[in-house]
């Protein structure tokens, strides 16, 4: 018998606990029955989701994945979260939007991208993957954003990646989600070249924020000027962390 169908039993026939005999001394008058109906209700929309599947079994979902200037191809797609044959999206210099982005697995989900304008485009030295491209202006007083519509609610992880091929040209990125600001955090500035190692870490080539989405929530991220006159996007990873559903459409 599943989870589901012994709820749904209990749910109409709570007297059936008096099988166990922890509850075989347990007097259920017509009012204690009532409660006990709604109280296992109630417990119920804790322990399952509306597909019948226990909550704290359910896997996650899989990333969603953007690549921003180059498509390296499949086998090249070395971010931090996923595998190299996973599947991105690529957004190129022009491009302000872009729809049903595809989860790693491929398949389309609900969720849409918007950007604002670029129009040029530059690369990492000594990197072939995801990071080795950007997407900038050329204006150098425009700080860029990328917005995620659709997601569902839930918990979720962002890994941003947003380094020019300079020592100076870092990017201060911000995350705002629906009226909630979870702050900033910049991409590294000390004044090395270490931003060219081939070992992609927090704090140097990419940022990254835990956060959270409730109702139709608009997902911002704006990559602010910080050590020169440009902002710059390379690469977005977004997961959907362990026990909660990415999109209302399936991976």
């Amino acid at each position: 018998m599943s989870m589901q169908t012994t709820i749904d039993s209990l749910i109409v026939q709570p007297e059936s606990l008096l099988r166990f005999p922890i509850c075989r001394d347990f007097r259920l008058s017509t009012d204690r029955l009532a409660k006990m109906r709604s109280l296992i209700a109630f417990i119920s929309l804790f322990i399952l989701e509306p597909s019948g599947v226990l909550a704290r079994e359910r896997p996650p979902k899989a990333p969603i994945n953007i690549v921003f200037g180059l498509d390296p191809g499949p086998g090249k797609y070395d971010g931090v979260v996923g595998k190299p044959k996973h599947k991105w999206n690529f957004v190129d210099v022009g491009m302000t939007r872009l729809d049903a982005l595809k989860g790693s697995k491929g398949k389309k989900t609900s969720i849409a991208l918007s950007m604002s304008a670029t129009d040029g485009e530059w690369g990492i030295k000594g990197h072939e993957g995801v990071f080795h491209a950007y997407l900038y202006h050329n204006s150098r007083n425009v700080d860029l954003q990328v917005k995620f519509e659709g997601l569902a609610p839930g918990f979720y992880k962002i890994y941003v990646y947003a380094h020019g091929d300079h020592p100076n040209q870092n990017a201060k990125i911000e995350l705002d989600v629906g009226n909630k600001s979870y702050g900033q955090k910049t991409t590294l500035h000390d004044g090395s070249w270490a931003f060219r190692s081939k070992e992609l870490q927090e704090g140097n080539q990419y940022v990254t924020f835990n956060f959270t989405v409730t109702d139709d929530d608009l997902v911002c991220i704006t990559s602010h000027r910080d050590g020169s006159a440009y902002s710059m996007f390379n690469a977005i990873q977004i997961l959907p962390l362990k026990g909660h559903r990415q999109s209302r459409s399936s991976q």
